[in-house]
């Protein structure tokens, strides 16, 4: 095998082909880093040089994927420290690499970084899954490598497995308690009018759809905050370059709750593989006491559990979107993940930084509960695995 790093946009286009191929046979499905999805976020949202690492065969094929970026910032800088590539729209930093294949791919591309490819003495993965093959693929290989690392972190989110109708589901998952609840929030809605679930069909007009989506995230908490798409150009550009060519790939998936005739909640989700990930949500915040969105949800789900050509669906929550966990009964573990050179410079940075978490860590368990709140930083996480991330982030879904 070997491994190319590729800086150039176009350079990625042209192996559009092995690509999508990769993406098809992936050990792990990431929505993010398929082509659909990553080059509107390169075109649109770059938030500072980047890198992506290929690992092919020598006759030809993609193995893997891995995309990074240079942290900005002097401190970063001065660390060496090269992370995965992401923004405030993905929630996900799973490598795409080819099932079978994990290990091998990940023994590949230490060893081109030791031999000085890419640059950085610290890298570090935020949000990865860990419970999954690709996860176990990379401690294997650094276990064999000698190499070290640390798992800065670690937090849960729901997943939905879709092996059971729905009544044995809410069963199963639900107390009658609430069960009772979600029941009179769709009666609070049913106050306003007739309340309907709505799924769009492929092939129907789909300009429709995003704007009423567009328009309703705008018009609520997020419109407030200027951190819905349609606040800024480049996060409206991007969205739509994304929705119309996941609908041209059959990887899109709309859904919808009227009132009266009126969305007052809907639901983006993007397909990977034989996965789903529940992308944006919407809501009409004038309803709030309705619990649009939670409702909304409860259709999603029951929606999903009838589909065939799916295994599983990830809600994409932050770990405090207590309603919204409820509803999905198993969990996945993701995690932040810091890996060093084989060399005393990598080993002395990464000591340093795991020693300055612990003296954080042990601060602010000096520190009284509100002195720790009123400090805390809203996605950091201060503590070593196994561990949960509390804080709420910065960008919802």
């Amino acid at each position: 095998m070997k491994v190319r790093v590729i800086t150039d946009a176009a350079a990625l286009w042209q192996g559009i082909e092995d690509w999508s191929d990769l993406a098809r046979w992936a050990a792990e499905p990431n929505p993010m880093w398929e082509p659909y999805f990553l080059l509107p976020s390169l075109r649109h949202l770059e938030p500072g040089k980047w890198k992506a690492w290929v690992v092919e065969r020598k006759a030809g094929g993609w193995v893997g994927l891995l995309v990074q970026r240079a942290r900005l910032g002097r401190e970063a800088n001065l660390l060496g420290l090269m992370e995965s590539w992401q923004h405030g729209h993905s929630f996900l930093a799973t490598p795409l690499i080819r099932k079978g294949e994990e290990k091998e791919f990940w023994r590949t591309l230490l060893r081109a970084w030791e031999k000085g490819e890419g640059g950085g003495r610290l890298w570090r993965w935020e949000g990865m899954a860990l419970d999954g093959p690709v996860g176990r693929g990379l401690s294997e290989a650094l276990a064999e490598r000698g190499q070290r690392h640390w798992v800065a972190g670690s937090w849960e989110r729901g997943l939905l497995p879709l092996n059971e109708t729905w009544d044995t589901y809410a069963k199963t998952v639900l107390s009658s308690h609430r069960r009772r609840r979600l029941q009179k929030l769709e009666q609070k809605l049913a106050a306003h009018g007739e309340v309907q679930f709505e799924v769009r069909e492929r092939g129907t007009e789909l300009e429709p759809w995003v704007e009423t989506f567009l328009a309703l995230e705008h018009g609520g908490w997020k419109g407030e905050e200027r951190t819905s798409l349609r606040s800024n150009p480049e996060h409206e550009l991007f969205f739509r370059a994304l929705v119309h060519q996941a609908e041209m790939e059959g990887k899109l998936r709309f859904s919808r709750l009227t009132v009266d005739g009126h969305t007052v909640a809907a639901l983006c989700d993007l397909v990977s593989g034989r996965a789903a990930f529940s992308f944006k949500v919407a809501t009409d915040d004038r309803l709030r006491e309705g619990g649009p969105g939670l409702v909304l949800d409860r259709y999603s789900v029951e929606h999903y559990l009838t589909e065939k050509a799916l295994q599983w669906v990830d809600s994409c929550a932050a770990p405090d979107q207590a309603a919204v966990n409820t509803l999905w009964r198993e969990r996945r573990v993701l995690g932040t993940v810091y890996v060093a050179q084989r060399s005393l410079a990598g080993v002395l940075t990464l000591e340093a930084l795991r020693g300055a978490s612990r003296f954080k860590a042990w601060r602010q368990r000096k520190k009284s509960p509100a002195e720790s709140a009123a400090s805390a930083p809203q996605t950091e996480v201060s503590t070593e695995a196994p561990c949960k991330l509390r804080q709420r982030e910065t960008t919802l879904r």
